[in-house]
């Protein structure tokens, strides 16, 4: 029995330059964290030992995680998107204590 690689996927690893592959990969992870590095992201001090948290740009990044088949690939928000979103709930939590009628 043959098996015939999926045409979605590249034949590189999850990580092509700019686009995220997100899903199971039976590949391990430092072939993972390779095929990241290799498409220009970057490994994140937020990385720890049960995730490694890769970053490129300012709005792509995502997180590599081992299961005992290989690897599980997320997209995840980069730190500066997550300013962003903390910014926004501070200014509507602000916005509507302002104007709450007495």
């Amino acid at each position: 029995m043959t098996v015939t690689p999926d045409p979605t996927r590249p034949a590189t690893g999850p990580f092509t330059s700019g686009r995220v592959y997100t899903g199971a990969w039976q590949i391990p992870m430092d072939a993972a964290v390779a095929s990241a590095t290799t498409a220009g992201f970057r490994v994140t001090p937020r990385s720890n030992a049960r995730r490694v948290i890769v970053e490129r740009g300012v709005w792509t990044a995502a997180s590599i995680t081992p299961t005992p088949a290989g690897v599980v690939v997320r997209r995840s928000m980069t730190l500066a998107q997550a300013a962003i979103v903390g910014a926004v709930i501070v200014l509507v939590i602000v916005c509507v204590g302002i104007n709450r009628p007495a």
